[in-house]
């Protein structure tokens, strides 16, 4: 899912839709057996050539077709999942495709039956909750982020103690309240993407900054430096 992800992310962030209509090659690979969750490989480079919006939308319907007979509680690659078919289906709208719009909007609600909200829990893998407060969009963001800040669960003697990790970078696993895989890229990335998004709700589009804070109650006030270019926004 990173491809269509990415894709979106660049054309939001540049408003380039070129690179949609660009035409590159395929990277040929069997598929996963059923009991199979990667495979190292040297995958064969095709000569078939499509546009790189046809590559995302290959890739989206592998995914749908991958997690149609996943259990409900698969929330960390659903959640993902939904990511994806939203901000590619903007896509696919603003270049008049209706069809792939139509068929995202029935996976995303497919995925809205099948997957209930699910709150912030103590154990669970801060990446998938991270992943799920940036598709969510909504209070459990801002209740995700404190839970899994690694300042927050070091600020006393007894609570170091428990988490047993660095107070300063992302755990990548919580396990009875002690932080692993600590230094996850992934985790920091999703919430930085959290923190920036959701609860200080600042998202670039092209030229434009737009501000949509959804901070929680308790806060007084924020303050944020957007360094653009040469100039530097204050928020």
């Amino acid at each position: 899912l990173w491809l269509p992800l990415a894709i979106a992310e660049y054309v939001r962030f540049t408003c380039d839709e070129s690179i949609l209509d660009e035409r590159v090659t395929f990277l040929k690979e069997r598929s996963l057996a059923r009991d199979e969750d990667e495979l190292f490989g040297a995958p064969a480079i095709t000569r078939e050539r499509a546009s790189v919006y046809a590559h995302c939308a290959r890739a989206l319907d592998w995914a749908v077709a991958r997690t149609a007979d996943a259990p409900p509680n698969s929330a960390g690659s659903n959640w993902l999942l939904v990511e994806a078919l939203r901000e590619f289906g903007a896509l696919a709208k603003t270049r008049g495709d209706a069809a792939r719009v139509a068929r995202n909007d029935a996976e995303l609600a497919r995925l809205a039956r099948a997957a209930p909200r699910e709150d912030a829990r103590e154990d669970d893998s801060p990446f998938a909750s991270l992943q799920r407060a940036a598709v969510l969009g909504d209070g459990a963001a801002s209740e995700l982020f404190a839970m899994l800040d690694p300042i927050r669960r070091s600020d006393s003697a007894e609570k170091m103690e428990r988490y047993a990790a660095e107070p300063y970078v992302v755990a990548g696993e919580l396990r009875d309240g002690r932080g692993e895989r600590t230094w996850s890229t992934g985790a920091a990335g999703w919430m930085l993407r959290v923190a920036l998004e959701r609860i200080l709700g600042l998202r670039r589009e092209g030229a434009r900054l737009r501000i949509e804070p959804r901070v929680p109650s308790a806060w007084e006030r924020f303050e944020v430096e957007i360094r653009d270019g040469a100039g530097v926004v204050h928020v």
